[in-house]
């Protein structure tokens, strides 16, 4: 069981021996002499369900919510006509589209931020729903790993930037609509909301990272198996997991190693 890829000697996969340091891509030779990547069964498990799971959530929600999406695609504000909230919101200048626009880095073509978006929009509607009737999310990253394995084979950082890119894309959507759902019954304008949800998330990453550059310089064996706190980064350990099956490493086809009872 657990969150690691094996190699051949059932050890924890060695991702910097496959791994070019000089360009932080993937070196084939290095990868043939080292040793194929084995998955345990839970793993994959894990990677069936989350293909299935948001292809059952598209599904669900164009069953049953399709005339909707496509009014408000359609720019149909009917509904809105007699919503005393919207006829006073109407006062307030829209926030322009070019604020929304990104720009990413790392060894990462531009096109790849047009693709996180294209992967968002696919997905943001039906989990809109989703959040709004059962408070629950669904996430993404496995479907967009494998779209990152398949155009850019071999580059683990640009995989995991795209992996970073559309949850978080698609979990800050959902914040930020219910910030603008809470602004539009309080009159908050929407350019007001918009600067403030920015601060706070430039404040946040700031603290995050200043957090966790603390933590990693003064607390002894953190990330590590046997740290005495429990301090083992699990969530962070399956990221690294995930750089290299989608897809530092090159097999089309993974192996799965039968657990041990």
């Amino acid at each position: 069981m657990g969150y690691f890829a094996y190699d051949r000697f059932a050890k924890p996969y060695a991702i910097d021996r496959i791994i070019d340091q000089s360009t932080m891509r993937l070196n084939a030779t290095a990868y043939e002499e080292y040793s194929q990547l084995y998955l345990t069964v839970t793993f994959s498990m894990t990677y069936m369900l989350a293909f299935i799971t948001p292809t059952l959530l598209v599904t669900h929600a164009a069953l049953n919510y399709g005339p909707n999406i496509l009014g408000w695609l359609r720019n149909d504000r009917e509904a809105e006509a007699n919503d005393i909230h919207a006829k006073l919101m109407q006062r307030y200048p829209d926030t322009p589209t070019w604020w929304y626009l990104i720009e990413p880095g790392l060894d990462t073509p531009a096109w790849v931020a047009l693709l996180a978006i294209a992967q968002v929009m696919v997905f943001l509607l039906p989990s809109i729903y989703l959040y709004a009737t059962a408070g629950s999310m669904v996430q993404f990253t496995v479907i967009s790993q494998a779209i990152s394995g398949i155009v850019l084979p071999g580059r683990p950082l640009p995989n995991m930037l795209l992996k970073t890119m559309v949850p978080n894309i698609t979990f800050m959507s959902l914040v930020y609509l219910r910030w603008l759902k809470l602004g539009h019954y309080m009159k908050i304008p929407p350019r007001a909301n918009f600067c403030v949800h920015i601060v706070a998330t430039f404040v946040s990453n700031f603290t995050q990272v200043g957090v966790k550059k603390y933590l990693f310089a003064t607390v002894k064996d953190i990330c590590q198996p046997g740290q005495k706190s429990q301090l083992t980064c699990a969530s962070i350990e399956a990221f690294y997991t995930a750089s290299v099956v989608w897809r530092a490493a090159p097999d089309s086809t993974l192996v799965v190693e039968q657990e041990k009872t």
